[in-house]
């Protein structure tokens, strides 16, 4: 089998030959492929594994025929083997049949399931269940039809692993007629949040109101660095027994609260049984936060109590009363429910639950669905609080950015939000705009007129209890998932979402609706430039602020630029402070140089061409891209600029040979960042800069003049010692899931690269986006280097202070580099663990070093360390003294 996979060195993609069957004794190519997704997270979710195998207790009966869409590591169809055995009934050949479209994973199933015994029981079919027949003679995939459906295909925006195509054919195709489905249903909200870390991490794709999910876990944010505005609103609710697409919704909501319209926030409640009683979700901490609480904590603005907000999330299939007493804890709210929302409906009556249409199957006591660990319920829905959800990295929060005329506009109580969002088979897109109240076109309960329930009638429905038609003009964008980091904060360590005070610099406020940072559509006077460019690198950012606007205008982001970037990395692009440092160096470098200098720029940074090319000593500017998309963009924004005579975006570095001739480049300027290489370790981008400079077949050192300046000219590796324990719990290997041997996945799907001959392994993530982090260190420069020097090899060693009790198992890491010729300043200056967009690393350690600090008064601890930095990768090494 061939998939396509980065080069880990050049980050370009390119095919590699995996043995599909090899995944005991995986191969290179297959672990890096499989380590880097998130089926070992999936694993360890304990109440996701136990929630299933409640679910299928409840409702398989014996002589059911269980069919397992998606089964991954063949987890689910063992449990449903023990949810027959449960009922008694001696399981025969091919009484579940798991599918898998995967090859290696079809593979690591089969091989699980010899571990446990269950090859006779579970039948493996590697195809998509699309593709799969029945009753088709003896080449026939199955001999027989499903009683029960069992899939975990569900992403953080539910739709985008293709649940409801799927479903719609498996129970047209593969399934009885009455065929049960788990889960059996799932319910979407959203609530209208100010933040203003994701109104810099935004940007708007496209002209339409409606825009795609990103992702991220939200709590790190919540409630320092966000403020809940309504209340969450119900879009759409699915019946995975008439699986239905597309749809759409309109949805009001009361503004409780001022603030800025900045975004909007999406989850999901999966509800596996019919009854209600084994429930998952991806909702946001705060929702069980004040469904606990009569009333909402001090320290959020909403003013909305309990009673309120339980009413309006109730699910939309409610169980029959009988069915579910004594299991649910009524005495307090199961979750945060909106009030005083209007909202119009297709439906006059509340559809009918799934219990109703499939009544002829009543569930077996609760009892005897869950196991209990340390006194906890594992499985019970939104009204038992016992069953916690631990951190979790597979499943995220969702968001999207408020567009168009109300993009970050001031709301306040009063005022009314109307939600509008659409779906397709695999995605969502969803806006909102604000209105004064009495601009509401929607009452509780208001019927259709007959133009919109004909109108209805004819459109297919997407969910159970569908919303008011949006007008036609709003259709469902083109899936686009944008990878966002994948981790959480811990809450004691959030400190700021922006840097400190930072100068205006002249840019455009966010009253202009605008997520970007414009250059000015006419061309700058380079005569006018020419008498400033010398006293700019002497200022620092504060006294920019009173620089002339022209010359500011070069340390700007054209919008377009952003477009395509991921949310971190639009954070990035838009710190002002960032880019006044990066303009000092590019202009304190170019100072240097003799009039009608060439400059090149490395790396995916079309706005450092920008810049460098309003500088007056510099007459051509060349800048190497990895898209052509990109590529295009950049000249438009350079056209635009005033400067494209100056610029050349050229899309790799042979071309450079035609464009320029030896010994011509006398600068050089690099972030450095390589779109490639984005969630990747941070420096992966610095390594792809140094092979550029100084790689065998690179035409650069002959293009390059003999005293040309190279920036960045320094670079670091910073760390700072911590516990990470979610990201471990999450991480750590398989052993026995109920009862099953998993150990067999460890080899597969053990995430990371290991450092040959370390013992470390080195993730790609950011520390506020991985669960609960505790400090233990403080801050310590690792090792530094030099993108100039040839040298591959560099050594040091040190120690880190520990300044607080705890578990010491992995060392955050982080690039910082020095943009200033006269190395007086390193940037970016970040914090740890507080919600930014650097990249960031992860190191685990192979042993946890434990410290306890009794006497505050003590000398202080420390434990030494060694970093060893080879040929791109670097071997971290932490020791006790």
């Amino acid at each position: 089998m061939f998939v396509q996979q980065l080069n880990q060195t050049t980050g370009e993609p390119e095919l590699v030959h995996i043995d599909q069957e090899d995944v005991v004794a995986p191969g290179q190519a297959l672990t890096q492929l499989v380590s880097s997704s998130l089926y070992l997270d999936e694993l360890n979710d304990k109440l996701r594994n136990d929630s299933y195998l409640g679910a299928l207790k409840s409702m398989v009966r014996p002589g059911d025929h269980v069919l397992d869409i998606g089964t991954g590591s063949g987890l689910l169809s063992c449990l449903a083997v023990n949810a027959l055995q449960a009922q008694g009934q001696d399981v025969g050949e091919k009484t579940v049949t798991a599918i898998e479209a995967f090859p290696p994973m079809a593979a690591l199933a089969k091989a699980v399931l010899r571990a446990n015994g269950m090859t006779d029981e579970v039948q493996v079919i590697s195809k998509h269940s699309s593709d799969v027949t029945v009753f088709d003679g003896d080449d026939a995939d199955m001999q027989q039809k499903a009683d029960v459906i069992v899939t975990e295909i569900f992403d953080s925006e539910l739709l985008g692993e293709g649940v409801l195509p799927s479903l719609q054919h498996a129970l047209s195709a593969l399934a009885k007629d009455g065929a049960h489905v788990i889960p059996a249903g799932a319910d979407i909200y959203a609530q209208l949040v100010e933040c203003s870390f994701l109104r810099n991490s935004a940007v708007v794709q496209g002209k339409d109101d409606l825009q795609p999910l990103r992702e991220l876990h939200v709590d790190s944010l919540y409630p320092e660095h966000l403020a809940l505005l309504t209340n969450p609103v119900k879009l759409f609710s699915f019946d995975f027994h008439k699986p239905r697409f597309p749809g759409t919704s309109t949805v009001e909501a009361e503004v409780i609260a001022e603030g800025r319209a900045d975004a909007i926030i999406l989850w999901w409640n999966l509800y596996l049984d019919s009854q209600h009683r084994f429930n998952l979700s991806t909702s946001p901490a705060w929702v069980a936060t004040f469904a606990a609480a009569s009333s909402p904590p001090p320290s959020g603005p909403s003013t909305t109590n309990a009673a309120s907000l339980s009413e309006a999330m109730r699910p939309s299939y409610p169980p029959d009363n009988h069915s579910v007493e004594g299991l649910l804890d009524t005495s307090a709210p199961a979750a945060v429910q909106p009030s005083g929302i209007s909202s119009s409906t297709m439906d006059a009556q509340e559809p009918p639950g799934i219990h109703d249409m499939h009544a002829a199957r009543k569930p077996v006591s609760c009892s005897a669905c869950i196991t209990t660990s340390q006194g906890e319920s594992a499985g019970l829905g939104a009204g038992d609080r016992t069953a916690k959800q631990e951190w979790r990295d597979h499943w995220k929060t969702c968001w999207v950015p408020v567009a168009g005329a109300c993009a970050s506009s001031a709301v306040s109580p009063g005022q009314v939000a109307t939600f509008h969002a659409a779906h397709d088979e695999t995605s969502i897109t969803l806006g909102a705009e604000v209105h004064p109240a009495q601009h509401s076109h929607l009452s509780p309960g208001e019927p259709l007129d007959h133009a919109e329930a004909a109108a209805q009638d004819a459109a297919p429905a997407g969910r159970g209890d569908a919303c008011q038609l949006v007008p036609a003009q709003m259709k469902p964008a083109q899936h686009a998932k944008s990878e966002a980091g994948r981790s959480q904060l811990c809450q004691q360590n959030l400190a700021s979402a922006q840097p400190d005070a930072m100068p205006s610099l002249g840019l455009a406020s966010a009253s202009q609706h605008t997520t970007a940072r414009q250059l000015p559509h006419q061309a700058v006077d380079v005569a006018d430039q020419a008498s400033s460019c010398s006293q700019l690198t002497q200022l620092t950012p504060s006294e920019l602020q009173s620089a002339t606007a022209k010359s500011l205008q070069c340390i700007q982001v054209p919008q377009e630029l952003l477009h395509g970037a991921a949310p971190m990395r639009t954070w990035v692009l838009q710190q002002e402070e960032y880019w006044a440092g990066l303009w000092k160096g590019v202009t304190s470098a170019a100072d240097t140089l003799l009039p009608g200098a060439t400059c090149l720029v490395l790396g995916d940074s079309p706005h450092l061409a920008l810049m460098a090319a309003h500088h007056c000593h510099i007459s051509r500017v060349l800048c190497v891209l990895s898209a052509p998309l990109d590529a295009a963009k950049a000249r438009r924004a350079a056209s635009r600029a005033g400067v494209a005579g100056k610029t050349h975006f050229i899309l790799d570095l042979e071309e450079l040979r035609a464009t320029t001739g030896p010994g011509s480049v006398q600068l050089v300027v690099s972030e450095p960042y390589m779109r490639q290489r984005e969630g990747c370790l941070p420096w992966d981008h610095l390594q792809i800069l140094a092979d550029s400079l100084h790689g065998a077949g690179s035409p650069l050192p002959e293009l390059l003049h003999p005293d040309a300046s190279i920036l960045p000219s320094a670079a670091r590796i910073c760390g700072i010692g911590v516990d990470a324990k979610d990201l471990l719990r999450t991480r750590a290997p398989l052993g026995h899931i109920q009862g099953l041997d998993m150990s067999l996945c460890n080899a597969l799907l053990c995430p990371g690269t290991k450092t040959e001959g370390a013992g470390t392994t080195s993730i790609g993530c950011q520390s506020w986006q991985i669960g609960e982090v505790q400090e233990l260190t403080e801050p310590v420069e690792l090792i530094t280097l030099s993108p100039a020097s040839r040298d591959s090899d560099v050594r040091s060693e040190g120690r880190l202070r520990v300044s607080e009790s705890g578990s010491l198992n992995a060392v955050v890491c982080w690039m910082e580099y020095m943009h200033d010729c006269t190395q007086t300043s390193w940037q970016p200056s970040c914090r740890p663990c507080a919600p930014h967009g650097w990249a960031e690393a992860m190191v685990i350690l192979p042993e946890c070093l434990a410290f306890c600090m009794v006497d505050s008064g003590a000398s202080p601890t420390s434990v030494r360390f060694t970093a060893a930095w080879h040929q791109g990768q670097l071997d971290l090494q932490v020791l006790p003294v």
